[in-house]
């Protein structure tokens, strides 16, 4: 019996979300609505918690047999399938039964391809995310974040994020030495706070949190001293957050 049938706008796009996800998850629970696509998780480590969410417009074909379908699904395999999806290649997914069907479609329909990856146990956690109080808001390119990081690796595996009203600055210091990157407000970045605000932060987690937005892409971060981190982005319709737990100054 064929429970959903869903048809990707931009396979590309939920190639790059699926793999957002799965940096952190080797599995989750999809479940479909009305709406959309939803799926919220904590990783094995609970130091981030993520959400995944695609809207019914983000299908040109989104078809479902009961108001609610749940799909549990290892984000380990499905990434394995969705790394053999080239740029042209259409994508339908179809829920039968306990497996879930992907049919590729690739040279305007000559070659045609299929998946099927079965159903698993999945438990789901509920958790409650507490979002830090008066937070700094910042906006910026993910390209520009992803720059200040990697000049932060090269002596810590950590990092502190520093908001005043004027500037955002990303610094790093080890037994090697001392960075820091100070971004101020322009064009395509903006800064709101009401005061200074400081919170130490995994640097290899900040790094896959943004491994899959383009470097133009806007991401939204919300932050406190010493508060938990909550970052934005979305991919062509696909809306990501990541809620990040920080590190002891």
């Amino acid at each position: 019996m064929k429970i959903l049938s869903v048809e990707p706008r931009i396979p590309k796009a939920l190639k790059q979300g699926i793999e957002a996800v799965h940096n952190f998850l080797p599995e989750a629970v999809f479940h479909f609505s009305e709406e959309g696509v939803h799926m919220a998780s904590i990783d094995p480590s609970q130091i981030v918690y993520v959400e995944f969410f695609a809207p019914k417009q983000f299908f040109s074909r989104y078809e479902l047999a009961s108001p609610e379908v749940r799909a549990p699904i290892s984000l380990t395999e499905l990434s394995k399938i969705l790394s053999r999806i080239g740029q042209a290649d259409r994508i339908l997914l179809e829920l039968e039964d306990v497996e879930l069907h992907i049919h590729v479609e690739s040279g305007g329909g000559r070659v045609r391809k299929e998946f099927r990856l079965g159903l698993i146990d999945v438990e789901e956690q509920e958790f409650h995310m507490d979002l830090p109080q008066n937070p700094a808001k910042v906006e910026l390119p993910a390209g520009v974040l992803r720059d200040a990081l990697k000049d932060a690796a090269l002596f810590s595996n950590s990092v502190i994020l520093r908001a005043s009203p004027d500037t955002f600055v990303v610094e790093a210091k080890g037994s090697g030495g001392f960075t820091r990157t100070i971004i101020r407000p322009g064009p395509a970045v903006s800064v709101e706070t009401s005061g200074d605000k400081a919170s130490r932060y995994s640097l290899p987690f900040l790094a896959n949190i943004l491994k899959e937005a383009d470097s133009d892409t806007p991401v939204s971060l919300q932050f406190s001293t010493d508060s938990p981190i909550l970052i934005k982005y979305s991919l062509q319709g696909i809306k990501l957050s990541f809620f990040l737990a920080h590190m002891i100054l």
